[in-house]
């Protein structure tokens, strides 16, 4: 499976490299929103969702991410849901690789979103320290001052039982994304669409790779050219997740609900800065705030156009909420359109 990631990137960068005219024959209309995704473990192994275009397109997709999480709780007693232990201190590294096609004859797009995820005791403990010292924020570092410093630990469970525990250092297959999108408004200045994707249980619940269910996500998109140099991308949906099978025990989990918007500004013809702003409900019932909370993302992130086809981006996201998303995250990103 890695190899295929590599010879994909290979194909990427020769698709980069691709001619495909000059900015003045054809206007530059960006590639959608920054890929950004939810990498804490709770939120690989449950499905939360991921902004994209309205617009119905034949595209390729390359996208890697970075993050550190921990979180370190435990139930009240007497919770109804049962007694939480939630141990998770480590970073995480995720591969991405999207495709997507258009149907003429059904007027459709289908699209598949395949990821690769990897749990690491990382190397983020010593810069985010310093940066909270720095900032005063010693007493908001949610434990990670207590731990040792890059010390790998994921293990969760319920009522003594382990729900998921992970693998230091190994790649494994994530849930597969297979959806499909029907365009609705389809003009130059405004692209409006709904879609429907199934996440597929191919991903090992018991090491936090997935949830060992099916999923649907259902979604109403939006992409809103506001200026020559500003785009506007709204989502809004719901995501009704499977349960929850774990290495021992099979969590319940409740329906999710879900906005997510972008603007963006191109600047210098080849070039856009953009900022996301995504907010989910949590699908878990635990009693403890840090996982049944409201997840936030938001990111800022520099794009680079080689073409008027093809995408470069690196992106850097918090999480306002600290809530059941990555304490600090990165990624790198490369998209293409045929």
């Amino acid at each position: 499976m890695i190899r295929a990631y590599a010879a994909l990137a290979a194909l990427g960068l020769a698709l980069l490299t691709h001619p495909a005219g000059a900015f003045q024959e054809e206007p530059l209309i960006p590639l959608g929103p920054v890929f950004v995704r939810n990498a804490s473990p709770t939120g690989i192994a449950v499905p939360y969702p991921v902004m994209e275009t309205a617009r119905c397109e034949d595209a390729f997709g390359l996208h890697a991410s970075y993050s550190s999480t921990i979180m370190l709780a435990n139930s009240p007693v007497g919770h109804p849901a049962g007694a939480w232990d939630v141990n998770v201190d480590m970073e995480t590294a995720v591969l991405d690789l999207s495709v997507s096609a258009t149907v003429d004859a059904w007027g459709v797009e289908l699209s598949v979103l395949v990821p690769m995820v990897s749990y690491r005791a990382g190397f983020l403990d010593s810069p985010i320290n310093s940066w909270h010292d720095l900032l005063g924020l010693e007493d908001y570092d949610y434990g990670r001052s207590t731990r040792p410093e890059n010390q790998f630990l994921f293990e969760v469970k319920r009522d003594g039982l382990l729900v998921m525990d992970g693998v230091e250092g190994e790649w494994g297959l994530g849930d597969v994304r297979v959806g499909v999108k029907k365009s609705i408004v389809a003009r130059p200045e405004a692209s409006m669409s709904i879609s429907a994707v199934v996440e597929v249980p191919s991903g090992d619940a018991a090491h936090g790779y997935g949830n060992g269910s099916p999923d649907l996500f259902i979604a109403a998109l939006a992409d809103l050219k506001a200026s020559e140099t500003l785009w506007v991308y709204l989502n809004g949906g719901l995501v009704v997740p499977g349960d929850l099978k774990g290495a021992a025990t099979t969590v319940d989990l409740t329906t999710m609900l879900y906005a997510g918007a972008e603007v963006r500004w191109i600047f210098l013809g080849q070039y856009a800065l953009a900022g996301q702003f995504m907010a989910a409900s949590s699908p878990y019932d635990t009693g403890i705030d840090a996982l049944d909370g409201l997840s936030t993302l938001a990111s800022v992130a520099l794009e680079y156009h080689p073409t008027v086809r093809s995408s470069i981006h690196a992106a850097f996201t918090e999480d306002p909420t600290t809530t059941n998303a990555p304490d600090v995250g990165a990624s790198v990103g490369y998209a293409y359109r045929f």
